[in-house]
């Protein structure tokens, strides 16, 4: 997002990355090939995610940046509606051993993560999105989930990553308005609360699916403008709709992101200081020795590629637990010279190590 008192200058942009949307879809994109290090250990997640990084940073070179993710779900949907996101199968093991090391790295390339007990992502983003739009930010929330269109302003934009090689997609109010048929993105929430979510086991209407949802949505603005016209419906839509109106009035509550979450942080600490990319060392925020011996255990090399340079002086000793038998000696792209004493295969073995 750009800082809507500086457009014509300096722009500042503040990314909010759903963390777990994005992992999931890494490691789907490689579930007919997965990448397996020589441990035994899948990175196919881990690679998934941070090559969307990666492209955020080529593309966008945000000034602000952040992962959000889930912890313990929603209190307060579970509360009302015990039935919430339980059609979900049990989320995958390599996804789950993939989360420390993808926290790991991200907190070490400088890139804040945000979670609070109790709550989803997408009121996180939703909150902090609303929060830095009232400080003259514009706002990109980096996600393929639709729920997120209903906070779409003119200073809010959703903002889809490349997928299978289509290009990213944002959208602003007037894409969401063409999208979903409507005169304004709050009224995705009605969308939703019509027709339903089986992602997230909302149950909407019964006998109401898209095409209706947008007739009604056309006809009567909103759920409640809906129920206050049901003698215009006939048969047995008629009879479902008035039949259901408290699921209704609950689905539409259930698909609402929440944008006042109780959680502390300091805008500022999100101000993106990576070094992927960069022709100098990371900011006073990195800690790319770290991530250099992070990756180098988990045989993570596309990772490890991206470090230019990792923040290490000539004689700096590194200890490095596993992995120097994938990695050998030395590699060949002569770009980032490391001379270091490695203590793990090769004991106090000096080593000069080049990375791309």
């Amino acid at each position: 997002p750009r800082s809507t008192q500086s457009r014509s200058s300096a722009a500042s942009d503040v990314y909010k990355r759903q963390a777990y949307a994005l992992i999931f879809r890494g490691y789907y994109a490689f579930i007919k090939n997965p990448i397996v290090n020589s441990k035994g250990f899948e990175t196919s997640a881990i690679l998934g995610f941070f090559n969307s990084i990666f492209d955020l940073k080529r593309r966008e070179n945000p000034d602000y940046l952040s992962v959000v993710f889930d912890k313990g779900g929603s209190a307060d949907r579970s509360a009302i509606y015990s039935e919430y996101k339980s059609n979900r199968n049990a989320t995958p093991d390599v996804i789950l051993d993939s989360v420390p090391y993808i926290y790991n790295i991200l907190n070490g390339l400088g890139i804040t993560t945000l979670d609070l007990e109790g709550y989803e992502a997408d009121d996180i983003i939703g909150t902090v999105a609303k929060r830095a739009e009232k400080k003259d930010f514009e706002v990109y929330m980096v996600t393929p989930d639709k729920d997120f269109a209903q906070l779409v302003t003119e200073n809010i934009f959703l903002y889809k990553p490349a997928r299978f090689g289509n290009d990213i997609e944002i959208m602003g109010v007037q894409e969401i308005n063409k999208k979903f048929e409507i005169d304004s993105p709050i009224k995705v929430i009605d969308y939703l609360g019509m027709m339903g979510d089986s992602v997230d086991n909302i149950p909407g209407i019964p006998g109401v699916g898209d095409k209706t949802a947008k007739k009604f949505l056309k006809d009567y603005g909103s759920i409640e403008g809906l129920y206050k016209n049901t003698h215009n419906l006939k048969g047995k839509l008629k009879e479902k709709v008035e039949d259901n109106q408290e699921l209704a009035m609950l689905s539409k509550k259930l698909a609402t992101i929440i944008t006042s979450v109780p959680i502390k942080y300091n805008l500022e600490n999100l101000q993106f200081f990576c070094s992927l990319g960069a022709s100098e060392g990371g900011g006073e925020h990195t800690d790319d020795a770290n991530v250099l011996i992070i990756c180098l255990e988990g045989e993570i090399s596309y990772i490890v590629e991206g470090l230019k340079p990792v923040v290490l002086k000539a004689g700096d000793t590194i200890f490095i637990k596993e992995g120097l038998k994938h990695w050998g000696i030395s590699s060949t792209v002569p770009r980032i010279c490391l001379s270091c004493e490695v203590q793990g295969y090769i004991p106090s073995y000096e080593v000069t190590y080049y990375f791309g």
